[in-house]
């Protein structure tokens, strides 16, 4: 595209250099820029991305995205102010891709749990019902069965556009994306046409990046401003009903699901491993639903994949149907089939509240609920300790151990959840060495036990220091089960 023509159609402040340059693509990554590809320069919370104009501009970038002045500007080159570098980055990037999302229906996901399995849950309801359809989140990007590994759960929007292209020239017909509270702050999904979005949940989380709770609802509650169609809500949730009032208020179109929702959750009841409601819809017409799980909260990322599929004209009774043979998300309370009569599931629950549910499933069980977990590196030590609390409370024995500590010690780390535990009496040890902790998990476990995995769930590395270490857990579990 000639650079000319894409400032016609973005928002800039001012242009110091000639036009009749080439544009193909744009990066904020200084180590991938390359002839053709415009640079953006980004304040970031570690680097500034100005500091590398100069370095760049003498390897041949010729065209360059700033929001400071610049002590030079080489005629080499052309420099295009912006009010906000990252935020109009992501103007650029549609621009440049054709502005792909608008040729098919988009669903976003939110919440703080809950959003891999339900955006997986729409995905196998919007695939049956015979919609060409695709995924991304945390599980990486998803088409047609093929699957890639991505960086975040949502990329960068240069990457994340050119996924919506391939979509698009893909025959896409619906995509299904998991949207990070990062990926709104950040605008990496400004310039995503959303038709649909789906609330799960919000819980103390990411409050090392946002700073406190108000601040990381505020960053929630953006994605529901950018849904074109319709929005459901989780309001059994408190920080759901908060929204879904506030929204209504403001003339936002959305629905509540939960035991009092527009899509209301009624009749609850466990047996026999089995879950099954009534869910009552806007219509007032009352449905059956049974689903195979020990966990409540599946009964909530079925009610809102449903209700949001509804919401998308798919019949509720063909809906009904195909949630049934939901076989689940990769890592997301996963069985692992063994012959030791107990059972051992994997699963991604990596703060207080999702453990929580994690280990709410064991009332089933009769014997004994083993977890082996971790907290990561990055996370505050309150979260820490109340992790331990948690699983003090609810599980009877802990294993502590390795879950990518990054530039922090596992010895560190486990001593504050360890405090945790101890405040309600838990029973634990720690073993550092993930590995020897599944081991001696799964030999400590007798018939009519559960053992819980939790942390790593699709994950297959450990994050230490700046290096990511190959570490799949499902096949450590899997070969050390060969041997029982």
């Amino acid at each position: 595209m000639n650079l000319r023509e894409l400032l016609d159609k973005i928002n800039y402040i001012e242009v110091k250099g000639i036009l009749d340059r080439d544009i193909s693509d744009i990066t904020h990554d200084s180590r991938k820029a390359e002839k053709g590809t415009a640079f953006a320069a980004i304040k970031g919370e570690n680097r500034d991305g100005h500091d590398f104009i100069k370095g760049l501009v003498e390897k041949g970038i010729d065209i360059i995205f700033h929001q400071e002045e610049l002590k030079a500007y080489p005629d080499t080159a052309t420099f295009i102010k912006l009010a906000d570098s990252r935020k109009y980055m992501a103007d650029i990037a549609a621009v440049l891709n054709g502005n792909p999302s608008e040729k098919f229906e988009l669903f976003g996901v939110t919440g703080t749990n809950g959003k891999t399995s339900t955006t997986y849950l729409i995905d196998h309801l919007l695939t049956s019902y015979g919609k060409k359809a695709a995924t991304i989140g945390t599980n990486g990007v998803n088409i047609f069965g093929k699957n890639e590994k991505i960086e975040n759960t949502t990329p960068e929007s240069p990457e994340l556009q050119k996924i919506f292209r391939r979509f698009a020239e893909a025959g896409v017909e619906t995509a299904v994306m998991e949207v990070s509270s990062h990926a709104l702050e950040l605008f990496r999904v400004r310039k995503a046409d959303f038709d649909y979005g789906v609330f799960t949940n919000l819980t103390m989380e990411h409050l090392d990046f946002h700073g406190d709770m108000e601040s990381y609802y505020q960053a929630k509650k953006q994605l529901f401003y950018m849904v074109r169609k319709s929005s459901v809500i989780n309001t059994d949730d408190s920080y759901g009903r908060r929204l879904y009032e506030e929204l209504k208020k403001e003339g936002v179109k959305v629905h509540s699901f939960g035991k009092e929702g527009d899509y209301a959750i009624t009749e609850l009841e466990f047996k026999d491993q089995f879950y099954s409601f009534k869910l009552r819809l806007p219509d007032k017409s009352i449905h059956d639903i049974e689903i195979d799980t020990t966990a409540l909260f599946h009964v909530y990322n079925t009610a809102g994949a449903i209700a949001i599929c509804c919401e998308a004209g798919v019949p509720v009774d063909f809906l009904i149907a195909s949630a049934k043979k939901f076989k689940g998300a990769e890592g997301r309370f996963e069985y692992v089939e063994n012959s030791l009569g107990f059972d051992i599931v994997i699963d991604f629950a990596h703060t207080p509240d999702a453990l929580k549910n994690l280990l709410e499933t064991s009332k089933s069980h009769s014997g004994k609920t083993v977890i082996v977990f971790g907290v990561s590196g990055d996370r505050r030590q309150d979260i820490r300790e109340e992790m331990g609390r948690v699983a003090g409370k609810y599980a009877d024995y802990s294993i502590i151990t390795m879950d990518d500590p990054k530039k922090d010690t596992v010895e560190n780390i486990n001593r504050d959840i360890a405090k945790g535990l101890v405040s309600v009496s838990g029973r634990y040890e720690c073993i550092e060495d993930r590995t020897e902790a599944v081991k001696r998990a799964i030999d400590m476990c007798e018939p009519g036990d559960l053992l819980f995995f939790a942390g790593k769930g699709h994950e297959r590395f450990m994050k230490i220091g700046d290096k990511k270490i190959p570490f799949d857990e499902r096949v450590i579990i899997q070969e050390y089960l060969k041997n029982k």
